[in-house]
């Protein structure tokens, strides 16, 4: 009995290391931002929407690494309305960005082992309140 309950012992801690490795949260701890001036956002309403961003970037792409951020610019914004009305929001922010897949199998549908440019964040907010991420991609 005592040899059975060992071996299961094992086993379930060989599952947790397994579960935990796969877990992984993504990497934002060296990201080059580019500062951008805006008439529109003061920088640290920037600086708040690119936290919500690296914070939906670590707990969502794990085993990736974002290595820039920079917002589009006011006059892009026209382009991205559409998704402050879509989701019952006035503001919309969008930051384009750099990461690195590592080079792990994937299941979430992004390539292993490759380089991101470009990569959309979208983010609404409603009277100056706090700014959540609605969508991202191209």
């Amino acid at each position: 009995m005592k040899k059975v309950f060992s071996i299961l012992l094992v086993l379930v801690f060989m599952f947790g290391l397994s579960s935990c490795a796969s877990n992984s949260e993504g990497n934002v701890e060296n990201v080059k931002i580019t500062k951008v001036s805006s008439e529109i956002y003061t920088d640290e309403e920037i600086e708040g929407a690119i936290d919500v961003t690296k914070n939906y970037f670590k707990r969502t792409f794990s085993d990736c690494t974002l290595t820039e951020i920079e917002y589009v610019g006011d006059e892009n914004l026209d382009f991205y309305q559409e998704f402050a009305e879509r989701h019952n929001a006035d503001e919309v922010i969008v930051f384009k960005s750099t990461f690195d897949v590592d080079d792990e199998t994937r299941d979430d549908g992004l390539v292993s082992d490759f380089t991101y440019e470009n990569w959309n964040w979208i983010l609404v907010r409603n009277n100056c309140g706090k700014w959540r991420h609605v969508d991202h991609g191209y």
